[in-house]
């Protein structure tokens, strides 16, 4: 440093360099007879211009001293750089504890942020992203939203100042053909300007055209770049061949580029919208989901504004459709990222929190390194070597950690982001996205560098921190703490026993939660329950004979051996999925804007009895409730409570949606709750129908089996299709496989958390072992001093023990404490949990007392079992 402040300037050597040139000339031309004067003018003269020379002369001297400086840094890195390496190698144990340690913490955060980055943070493929947003209804009464009606969509269309662009899209299901086999396929029909908007390009062919809805045009769709390779072998003559959609013939005139999946992930088809079917004009029949382009100059706040607006004014101009309902506009991206984001980020804190014990952990294997060494520092700086050249040499030997640490890292990252990505539960939305790319990279580089400062910066100050004077004295003796570094390294192990716990009571809150999901009362039993869907073609089957086939199909299902009892509906429990409709009660009116909502189901007979769902009151469905008299339906026990609170509900009659368009229908019994949305959801007022009222061609199989209810898959599916063998059927599985699915996302967050709380343990057990271990070992003296003047080994036991229990007491209340605060992350993940329980705090707080205590029993029974003579000669 003084050499860089006091050294030279460059100027005034060129200064003096010059001055001496002019001298030198001077005095030979005085020597030649010239006066002093006349002399130093010629030499002026002949030297030239003296301030152009000087300004070259300047930048060469500038240019040699910066090269000469960066030599002399890159000389001294790499000095300190060998160095680290000899010095390192010499501790084999120490960098393998450190680099494993830090590779285990970059690993999972860069796995995390990798998550993160993919779902949340990168780019949708789509131009003008930002300026993306979609369109939706929501009613005061009800948490889901809704979809657009098609009028609404149009008007919308027509009057909206705040969009540029409006195009809407309905996801739908269609049977594909190829040969004897059908299968279900997933379809989007689009509006025309679809795929401008959102820059959906053809990797084959091209991609839809607004003539292509036209009603006189042909049947046309273009199939995703996945569909393509899996179903066509990305055969390129794939552009013009036709193919069968529901028995119709329609021409493939396109692949999707691979980067497109709007809506999302599992799209196989795109067709036109085209005009409006009939039923479409209903303005109280939702299916349409606008997606639109911000106009300049507008926001999205601005959008919303306008399209409340709107939205009142239709509501005035079409009295008695959607009353109460709000349109209002949602960026595009949270609308596709849904509800995980708080998970993710739950999740990627709390493998950070890993990340700062294991480098509290490093920090403090460091600084026992450091201390061993400052015999070895205190020769260094008594040969000249400077504090900072020291504290060089520390942080370069932690950066050699980190990078060591941080390449095995990211290489572990690699392998748990391919596992992750198998892992992450079905409803995980952009999981294309998430992949190890130069922003991950970047990311890792970035934490394993400030990790390698954090954990370098202690031991570096600690090995500079005591005067060569001192330590040169004491040569010859044990180097050992003192107060304040052992109160440095009580406080390392302390930090980290209570982000441990943090860690420990949260997964012990997931564990409890996800427990107490399993126990829960799904209204149905599970068990030994086959489902499949069946979907008949609308083109070879009528409304009779639909309701004729799954009329018919439980007697003839029930020759398998096995089945004991056949039913079928709309949809299966704990699936979701549910139709949604306006509740209207005759007799009966409900605040402008309060309808509330329900849902229903078509369902055969014998639905409840084989589910065994329980009748509360009334009667169940029997054949005989086929629509040719009084129109009947049932309702659960949640909707009983809710509109009849103190009556009975059997009698009465309701309309489920449009009130112009829907019958009214007679409630002849009241059933048992079932968890219809999912495991973790609270039933809601749902109805169920008759099939035969209101027929539909696509139903899911329910059949109760007396053993493995997959062991008859083969023989159900086989008579399916004894009488049509082109009959799509599919989704066959076990009903507790359904289940276990419906709370997959929570075991996977439980799984995660779980891991981390171990690993936050692991971490901070090993660094009540390294201080417990290290005290003893600088305390071997005072041991065998005690023993030989008589002392027990249990009150040394009890000692060591007894200042263990006082580290692991601190960390585990600043740790409740830590929690209390800390676990308000996972509120919206619990489920009958609070994070006040009880039960969780203490058991997570006597795992850590526990394994804390018993991690140093070990080596303090060793410090018992001292000779004392040994010792003292060893002194």
């Amino acid at each position: 440093m003084r050499g860089f402040f006091l050294r030279p300037k460059v100027e005034d050597k060129v200064r003096d360099e010059l001055e001496f040139h002019v001298q030198m000339r001077s005095r030979e031309l005085i020597a030649q007879g010239m006066t002093p004067e006349r002399a130093r003018d010629e030499a002026l003269r002949r030297l030239g211009d003296a301030e152009q020379l000087g300004s070259k002369l300047r930048s060469l001297g500038t240019g040699r001293e910066r090269r000469n400086r960066v030599g002399q840094w890159l000389t001294e890195v790499r000095q300190d750089l060998w160095f680290a390496l000899r010095t390192l190698r010499r501790m084999p144990a120490v960098t393998g504890v450190v680099i494993g340690s830090l590779a285990l913490g970059i690993g999972g955060t860069t796995t995390m942020f990798t998550v993160v980055s993919g779902v949340l943070l990168s780019e949708l493929p789509f131009p003008n992203a930002d300026r993306l947003a979609v369109i939706q209804e929501i009613v005061p009464t009800e948490v889901p939203r809704w979809e657009l009606a098609y009028p609404t969509f149009a008007d919308l269309r027509e009057r909206s100042k705040s969009f540029d662009r409006l195009e809407a899209y309905l996801p739908n299901s269609v049977n594909f053909t190829d040969g004897e086999e059908t299968v279900p396929l997933s379809v989007v029909m689009v509006t025309e300007g679809f795929f401008s908007l959102l820059g959906g390009t053809a990797a084959q062919g091209r991609i839809l055209a607004a003539a292509d809805g036209a009603p006189t045009a042909p049947a046309v769709v273009v199939i995703s770049h996945r569909l393509w390779r899996s179903r066509f072998g990305s055969d390129p003559k794939v552009i013009g061949r036709v193919i069968q959609l529901d028995d119709k013939p329609v021409v493939v005139v396109g692949v999707a580029a691979p980067a497109f999946r709007f809506p999302d992930e599992t799209v196989d088809l795109w067709v036109p919208l085209g005009p409006p079917q009939p039923w479409m004009l209903n303005r109280a029949v939702h299916v349409m989901h606008p997606v639109g382009r911000l106009a300049a100059g507008r926001s999205l706040a601005a959008a919303g504004r306008e399209l409340a607006l709107l939205g009142a004014e239709l509501q005035q101009a079409n009295p008695g459709t959607d009353p109460g309902h709000s349109i209002v506009a949602a960026e595009l991206r949270a609308s596709i990222v849904g509800n995980v984001r708080p998970t993710l980020f739950v999740l990627l804190g709390a493998v950070a929190l890993v990340l700062l014990i294991v480098a509290v952990n490093i920090g403090g294997v460091l600084l026992t390194s450091a201390i061993s060494r400052q015999s070895e520092v205190a020769v260094r700086s008594a040969l000249g070597a400077g504090s900072g050249r020291l504290v060089r040499q520390f942080l370069t030997e932690s950066a050699v950690l980190a990078l060591g640490g941080g390449i095995l890292g990211v290489a572990l990252a690699v392998i748990g982001v391919r596992w992750l990505v198998h892992a992450l539960p079905p409803d995980i939305p952009r999981a294309s996205a998430i992949v190890v790319n130069g922003p991950v990279l970047i990311f890792a580089l970035a934490t394993t560098m400030l990790t390698g400062l954090l954990f370098g910066l202690v031991p570096a100050w600690r090995g500079v921190s005591t005067s060569a004077e001192t330590l040169l004295h004491s040569s010859g003796a044990r180097v050992t703490d003192g107060r304040r570094q052992r109160r440095l390294r009580q406080g390392l192990v302390v930090a980290q026993l209570v982000v441990a716990q943090v860690l420990l009571v949260s997964a012990a809150l997931m564990l409890i939660s996800f427990h107490r999901l399993q126990q829960v009362d799904l209204g149905f039993d599970p068990d030994r329950l086959l489902t499949m869907t069946v979907s008949l073609p609308r083109t070879r089957y009528s409304v009779e004979r639909t309701v004729a086939f799954y009329e018919q199909l439980p007697d003839r299902l029930r020759q398998v051996p096995g089945v004991l009892a056949v039913s079928a509906s709309s949809t299966l429990p704990v699936s979701g999925g549910e139709a949604r409709g306006d509740l209207n009660i005759e007799g009966r009116t409900f605040p402008a804007g309060r309808t509330p909502a329900v849902t229903f189901r078509r369902v055969l007979p014998n639905y409840f009895r084989t589910l065994g769902v329980p009748l509360v009151e009334g009667r169940d469905f029997t054949p005989a409730d086929r629509g040719a008299g009084d129109l009947v339906i049932m309702i659960n026990q949640s909707m009983a409570k809710r509109f009849w609170p103190n009556g009975t509900a059997v009698g009465s009659r309701i309309k489920v949606g449009p009130l112009e368009n829907n019958p009214w229908l007679t409630v002849i019994g009241v059933i048992g709750d079932v968890r219809n949305i999912s495991v973790d959801s609270d039933p809601d007022p749902s109805t169920y129908e008759p099939l035969a009222q209101r027929p539909r061609g696509t139903m899911n199989l329910l059949i109760r089996t007396s053993g493995d209810p997959m062991a008859l898959a083969s023989a159900v599916r086989r008579i399916l299709r004894s009488e049509d063998a082109g009959l799509p059927v599919y989704n066959i599985g076990a009903m507790t496989d359904r289940v276990s699915g419906s709370i997959g996302p929570r075991r996977f967050n439980t799984v995660l958390l779980t891991v981390f709380g171990a690993l936050a343990v692991v971490v901070a057990v090993i660094g009540m072992w390294g201080l417990t271990t290290h005290s003893i070992v600088e305390r071997r003296r005072e041991f065998g001093v005690r023993l030989a003047l008589g002392a027990a080994p249990r009150a040394l036991l009890f000692d060591i023990l007894g200042g263990t229990a006082r580290l692991a007491g601190l960390g585990l209340v600043g740790g409740l404490a830590g929690a209390w605060l800390a676990t308000g992350w996972l509120d919206r993940l619990l489920f009958g949990t609070q994070r006040t329980d009880v039960g969780a705090l203490l058991a997570a707080s006597a795992v850590l007392a526990g394994l804390a205590l018993v991690v140093a029993l070990v080596p303090a029974r060793t410090a018992t079992r001292v000779d004392p003579m040994r010792v003292l000669r060893e002194e």
